[in-house]
């Protein structure tokens, strides 16, 4: 897995701790290239699948976090971990099990989470 970083300015924390995203996939012997990036969303995750194309010949995850609060991080985390991975895990399950010739499957997908909490 490839994981990038974006610089985030004080006070702001990471909600994700990649190792955890990297042990998930790996527990559901999910092997396609992933590359993630800390910091460069709007959404608190996304994930996007990307089937082959002309210039890249395989499958490809993009996933992108955004920055949190501090005061949010713990909650953030927590709610990635317990929530976010287990369902983007199943998601993923689910688009894998279909044929590569799915029509589905040859199509970009994408899956996003937000953090709702009471401010």
């Amino acid at each position: 897995m490839l994981i990038e970083k974006v610089k985030i300015a004080k006070g702001m924390s990471y909600p994700l701790k990649s190792s955890h995203l990297e042990s998930a996939l790996n527990s559901a012997k999910i092997t396609i290239d992933t590359h993630l990036i800390q910091g460069g969303s709007s959404h608190l995750f996304e994930c996007f699948f990307w089937p082959p194309s002309q210039n890249i010949n395989y499958e490809r995850l993009y996933i992108r976090t955004a920055p949190v609060r501090s005061n949010l991080a713990k909650e953030a985390n927590h709610f990635i971990e317990s929530t976010v991975i287990p369902e983007l895990m199943a998601w993923l399950a689910k688009l894998l099990a279909l044929p590569l010739n799915s029509p589905i499957r040859q199509q970009q997908q994408r899956f996003t989470r937000e953090l709702v909490h009471n401010t």
